[in-house]
């Protein structure tokens, strides 16, 4: 397994060096481990050129991210509220560890796949890894840097409905959850800005009725 800070050998033990330029190398199923190498040029560069483009065209846009820094979080809705855009957050909660066990299903999904069929140049790049310590950051007693007490909930949830309930082009803020690695994520509550000036109001939760 791969960390960012390390490498499997570019050959194959045992090939003459003549012969590793055109061999299969140790590493080709597992280029998705070293996703984190080029995480910062992905979304600094590739993401924010494609985004640009995608506002400046008035595209519809579906955004996936964790929201794991509000201030991030704060400057792509106040960006998107001056473009014009109506915004609808979806927040998609789970455990520690469940969240962690999701990872190592992807990742290991991934290897599999590369190692049955390596012909297949997509399955090759095999399963993205993320280091546990980022998944770890997002469940703290405390957020930073406002040491704002969590009381159990992920960085996540605290981030995605201060950013929902402090900008007004966010009309509907619906939360997911899902406690078992297996299963998917159930709905458990909306809230919904009757007026486009007025507050994110509870409008539906799975253990009662329509809110009025």
């Amino acid at each position: 397994m791969l960390t960012p800070h390390e490498r499997r050998p570019p050959y194959l033990p045992g090939v003459p060096l003549h012969r590793r330029r055109s061999a299969p190398t140790r590493c080709a199923p597992c280029h998705g481990e070293q996703s984190p190498l080029v995480h910062r040029e992905s979304t600094d560069f590739l993401f924010a050129a494609a985004q640009r483009d995608a506002v400046a065209d008035g595209e519809n846009l579906i955004i996936d991210g964790t929201l794991a820094w509000k201030g991030h979080a704060e400057r792509l809705l106040t960006h998107l509220q001056h473009a014009g855009y109506t915004i609808h957050v979806v927040d998609v909660e789970a455990p520690q560890h469940v969240a962690a066990e999701r990872i190592v299903t992807r990742w290991s999904h991934g290897v599999l796949r590369a190692l049955s069929d390596p012909a297949d140049l997509a399955a090759r790049l095999g399963g993205r890894w993320v280091p546990a310590t980022a998944v770890d950051a997002l469940f703290t007693e405390f957020r930073e840097p406002d040491h704002l007490p969590l009381r159990g909930r992920s960085v996540t949830q605290v981030n995605a409905l201060e950013v929902s309930e402090a900008h007004t082009a966010v009309g509907c803020y619906d939360l997911y959850r899902t406690e078992d690695a297996g299963h998917g994520a159930d709905h458990i509550e909306r809230r919904e800005r009757p007026a486009a000036d007025g507050e994110l109001l509870v409008t539906w939760t799975a253990s009662s009725t329509p809110v009025e």
